[in-house]
C-alpha cells in the first residue's frame, strides 16, 4: 500500500480503495500508518497527528477492521513514544517498531509494558541498527543510516567482545534479543540475497547460553 501523508478519514479510505484495486485483493491482512511522528515530520507532526485523531484517520482504520475488510491495523515507526500516544487514541492490533528495542538500544520499555498489558503485538524491525550489529570488522558501519557516533561504536565493540567470550556472533544475539520480552511476537529481518536469508535463519536458530545474557546484563550492556 502506498504511503499517504494525508491521514484524515477520507484520504485513508481513498488510498485504501486505490490500493485494493492495484493489488486485486478484497481483503488485506494488516495496514500500518508509516512513520508518523516528530522525527519524520518535524514541525508538521502536530498537523498529521490531528488528522489521525480529530480528522478521523484512526476511525477510518477502525471502520475498515470492524467491517472485516482488513485483519487489523497498527503503526510502522521508529519512535516508541508515538505508539503509546496512538494506543491512548485507538486500539491498534500490532506495531512494527524499528531500531528502538535492540541489543544496542533499549528505549521502548514504556511501550513494551503497555503493549503486554493491553494485548497488542509488537514486531521488532531494524535489529541490526542499520547494519552495525552485523557488520563485523568491516568499514561499512552505520547507525540510524548515518556514520556511527563514537559512543555507539564503543558500545558495539563492547557487545562484540562480550559475545566473543561465548563464541557467539553479535548478529545472532541481535536477532534473538527482542524475543526475550513477552510483548514481542516476531522479528522482521530484511535480506537482499538468499544467502543472507539462510544466514539469518542460522543466527535465529543458534542456541545461545544463558550466561551470555547474564554477562551482557552485568556489564550493563542490556537492561
Amino acid at each position: 500500500m502506498r504511503e499517504v501523508f494525508d491521514y484524515s478519514y477520507d484520504a485513508i479510505m481513498r488510498s485504501f480503495d486505490d490500493s485494493q484495486q492495484r493489488m486485486g485483493r478484497a481483503w488485506i491482512d494488516m495496514l500500518f500508518v508509516h512513520d508518523i511522528g516528530r522525527i519524520t515530520h518535524a514541525d508538521a507532526a502536530a498537523f498529521h497527528w490531528s488528522a489521525l485523531t480529530k480528522g478521523g484517520g484512526f476511525r477510518a482504520l477502525s471502520d475498515l477492521r470492524d467491517a472485516g475488510i482488513i485483519g487489523g491495523f497498527g503503526l510502522g515507526v521508529n519512535e516508541a513514544e508515538v505508539v503509546v500516544d496512538a494506543m491512548n487514541e485507538a486500539r491498534p492490533d500490532c506495531t512494527l517498531l524499528a531500531g528502538r528495542h535492540t541489543l544496542l538500544e533499549q528505549n521502548a520499555d514504556a511501550l513494551l509494558a503497555k503493549a503486554l498489558a493491553e494485548g497488542m503485538s509488537i514486531v521488532i524491525g531494524g535489529v541490526f541498527n542499520s547494519g552495525i550489529l552485523a557488520a563485523g570488522n568491516s568499514g561499512n558501519r552505520k547507525f540510524d543510516y548515518q556514520d556511527v557516533p563514537q559512543d555507539v561504536a564503543r558500545k558495539v565493540d563492547e557487545l562484540a567482545a562480550a559475545c566473543a567470550a561465548f563464541d557467539v556472533p553479535p548478529a545472532a544475539a541481535a536477532i534473538q534479543f527482542p524475543h526475550k520480552h513477552r510483548a514481542v511476537t516476531s522479528v522482521l529481518i530484511g535480506a537482499k540475497h538468499p544467502d543472507r536469508v539462510r544466514q539469518n535463519i542460522g543466527w535465529f536458530e543458534r542456541a545461545l547460553p544463558d550466561e551470555l545474557w547474564q554477562a551482557l546484563e552485568s556489564k550493563r550492556l542490556i537492561s
